[in-house]
């Protein structure tokens, strides 16, 4: 996904966040609550369908739906439909590689990261060993930080009922880290899903993919010079208030998980720090009265600003969401076929 798409995307959906005032939940926590995982159909051949039937319980709980047939020879994953049309996962699924494919190290970690209420994981993928990698995760951890002390939560009326929100995790701005080493068997079947955002023939050695709510990748962001400029406008769309409700006019594409969000959602994991992995915790816990004022924030003071949280409807709130979905549809950077 090329990164001037991105951040124009970007702008454009905090602007519409910060013009209306409806449901006023942050968008990570709508999307955790009420966004259910778009399924992959995974088309198999018969002789699969003995030897993946142990996995019944990964099955049960994966986005993935099975079909399979005699007429053909080789797996084929599809990820959901997009513009009408389908596009085949690149990977070669053997006849043991079911719970590597909806499943790996890194997809558990952040689903327990995601359920445990935390507003974004940044997946890094690439090369951990090398030098550009390091410089990259430095780049974005020292970022995070300043966004999670910087960023507030939107002012919430507990009395609307498009602000319900599950008894799930504790509502706070945190971001976190989480390399993804695109060399590791484990994550074979994870890279090609999380490289599916980039346009044909690109594939930087290392880029970063925030994902949010139940498993929802937000795009590809390469680490040139509009890198920070990108991740700023991501923070703010994930912690600015679901202005857009309609999941398919939001940004983005789900991941393969093998979880049960409704039941992970409502029974998260014990509460604890969210850290990044040099263990600097990114958790700005909200306090028991939210906020009044939606902030913006000077970077350099890592103190908000303020911005007046009553502002005056503009538009309605059908029009901003049809507009939303407007600007994905033209603004949405071609994917692989």
């Amino acid at each position: 996904m090329k990164t001037s798409s991105l951040s124009t995307l970007l702008v454009f959906l905090v602007t519409a966040a910060t013009s209306l005032r409806a449901c006023t939940v942050p968008v990570f926590r709508y999307a955790l609550d009420r966004w259910p995982a778009d399924f992959y159909r995974i088309e198999a051949p018969a002789v699969f369908e003995e030897k993946w039937a142990v996995h019944k319980q990964l099955v049960d709980v994966a986005n993935v739906t099975l079909n399979f047939s005699n007429v053909i020879d080789t797996v084929k994953v599809f990820f959901p439909a997009f513009d009408g049309k389908e596009r085949m996962l690149p990977v070669d699924v053997g006849l043991e590689d079911f719970a590597a494919l909806v499943n790996s190290p890194v997809r558990q970690e952040m689903t327990r990261r995601l359920v445990s209420g935390e507003s974004g994981v940044f997946l890094i993928v690439g090369d951990p060993s090398s030098e550009e990698f390091g410089e990259v995760k430095r780049r974005l951890e020292t970022l995070l930080i300043k966004l999670a002390k910087a960023l507030e939560l939107p002012e919430i009326d507990p009395n609307d009922p498009s602000n319900y929100m599950s008894a799930g995790p504790p509502l706070k701005i945190a971001f976190s880290a989480l390399s993804v080493d695109r060399n590791n068997p484990a994550e074979r079947f994870l890279v090609p899903q999380l490289e599916f955002g980039l346009a044909e023939g690109v594939n930087p050695p290392t880029f970063v993919v925030p994902v949010y709510g139940r498993g929802r990748a937000l795009g590809v962001i390469p680490p040139d010079d509009s890198f920070e400029g990108v991740i700023e406008r991501v923070a703010l769309f994930l912690t600015g208030p679901c202005s857009c409700q309609v999941k398919a006019l939001n940004p983005g594409w789900d991941l393969i998980i093998s979880i049960d969000w409704d039941d992970a959602v409502n029974n998260p994991p014990e509460r604890t720090s969210i850290l990044v992995e040099d263990k600097k915790s990114l958790t700005n816990e909200a306090p028991p009265a939210l906020h009044s004022e939606r902030s913006t924030y000077d970077l350099n003071n890592e103190k908000p600003t303020g911005q007046a949280e009553n502002l005056p409807l503009i538009i309605t709130a059908v029009f901003a969401s049809a507009l939303v979905g407007f600007g994905w549809i033209f603004l949405r950077p071609k994917t692989k076929n």
